[in-house]
């Protein structure tokens, strides 16, 4: 009888210290999940500042015209020196390393500058041909209308080769400047 207490009470105090160790180990479980996210936290807001001030810098690079096309000029320099970079890295031959890194920069800064313009014009054509296209879509609809009587489907027909005129005619004058 003596025995079996014995046993019992060992049994209990090695319940107990299992106890404890777990609960020790949980303990240390969250301490470690609250480091965490306490970690998280500041990677969080890190990365919030970090993105602002991308934000704030696009902004203020974006802000006009100017400011804009150098930012893309300087870039598509920087591209166009670090692409040479690499090529010549991948072929191994570093000979006309300098002159045609020189190359690569400027041909970077001109394909900005075409670019630029080609983006000008194009906003320019959106602008004179939106009315245009506009009114010709409207008045399709009007002649393809059932209602639409024969001598307002006439006049709307001639309208259109008027507004087709006039868009080739801008056109032409887009694509010679």
């Amino acid at each position: 009888m003596a025995d079996l207490v014995t046993r019992l009470l060992l049994d209990d105090k090695q319940f107990n210290d299992n106890i404890k160790r777990s609960r020790k180990q949980a303990k240390q479980f969250d301490d470690g999940i609250a480091k965490l996210k306490g970690g998280m936290m500041a990677l969080a807001g890190t990365l919030g500042v970090a993105m602002g001030a991308s934000e704030a810098f696009n902004t203020a690079i974006r802000s006009n015209q100017a400011t804009s096309d150098a930012f893309d000029k300087t870039i598509a320099q920087a591209k166009g020196g670090v692409d040479f970079f690499f090529q010549s890295i991948a072929t191994g031959d570093f000979s006309n390393f300098l002159t045609g890194l020189d190359d690569a920069i400027r041909r970077g800064g001109q394909l900005a500058l075409v670019l630029d313009v080609l983006g000008d014009r194009l906003a320019g054509w959106d602008d004179v041909s939106g009315e245009i296209t506009m009114k010709i879509a409207e008045n399709r609809a009007i002649i393809q209308d059932e209602t639409t009587t024969t001598e307002e489907r006439e006049r709307l027909l001639e309208e259109q080769a008027e507004l087709i005129n006039r868009l080739e005619e801008t056109a032409a004058i887009v694509n010679k400047d």
